[in-house]
């Protein structure tokens, strides 16, 4: 109380009695408006498709023109973790991409003449995902396939779709019952046609509606990830 007091007197001496008032004013306007906007705010609705596909049934994918080195992300890569952190993948920094791995997540990356141009995330037997703020249960044949990204001087050269079909491959080999499912918006026409070209096929989809900050989560397809069992809710 002392300190707030002190506060008090040092605003009032600097801005004047209606300066203080003002302050107070808009302090104590601030969770009214918070209200008001979100009263007002118009519904948003976000919807994915759900893709999924059992690598045994996977399009074989020509290496591209450019050579390249494939090779799953490991700790003691120091560059590579540092240049996947510079993908921004979620806004994070390198010490995110090392609890990421450390964690349990795997990122997978091609490297052009030694360099990381390409790369993407997969998740095992559970995921929280951060933009949907939902949580995923996998089943223990699935992988949750994310975080894709391409340096923009490298793209329309096949790299990503050829990363993914090498590196699954090489997962495809030690365990026979594999299947990959990623989420991509349901207005990005050139990631659907990206990765059905693999053979991902849309199985379900996926996103919120949400109404004055209640969000209503949905996951619709019979079989779509089928050990998730809170599929449709709602969270504020």
């Amino acid at each position: 109380m002392g300190q707030i007091m002190n506060r008090v007197r040092t605003v009032a001496a600097d801005e004047g009695l209606v300066g203080l008032l003002k302050r107070v004013v808009r302090r104590l306007a601030a969770p009214i408006v918070r209200t008001v906007r979100r009263i007002v705010q118009r519904p948003r609705i976000l919807k994915l498709f759900v893709l999924q596909l059992d690598y045994k049934d996977m399009a074989a994918i020509p290496p591209p023109i450019i050579d390249l080195d494939i090779a799953e992300l490991r700790e003691k890569d120091d560059a590579d973790v540092e240049a996947v952190a510079a993908f921004h993948f979620y806004g994070h920094s390198k010490d995110h991409v090392m609890q990421f791995l450390r964690s349990g997540e795997h990122c997978y990356v091609a490297r052009s003449a030694g360099q990381v141009v390409s790369c993407y995330w997969r998740a095992t037997r559970q995921y929280y995902d951060h933009f949907l703020k939902r949580r995923f249960v996998l089943a223990d044949n699935e992988e949750y396939l994310l975080g894709g990204f391409t340096l923009p001087e490298f793209r329309s050269h096949g790299i990503a779709s050829y990363l993914l079909y090498a590196s699954a491959r090489e997962r495809l080999g030690r365990c026979q019952d594999v299947r990959g499912i990623m989420l991509v918006r349901t207005e990005n026409m050139a990631s659907l046609q990206s990765v059905k070209k693999l053979g991902f096929s849309v199985c379900g989809r996926v996103g919120f509606i949400e109404i004055l900050g209640i969000r209503f989560h949905f996951l619709l397809g019979r079989d779509v990830l089928p050990a998730t069992r809170k599929r449709n809710y709602l969270a504020i």
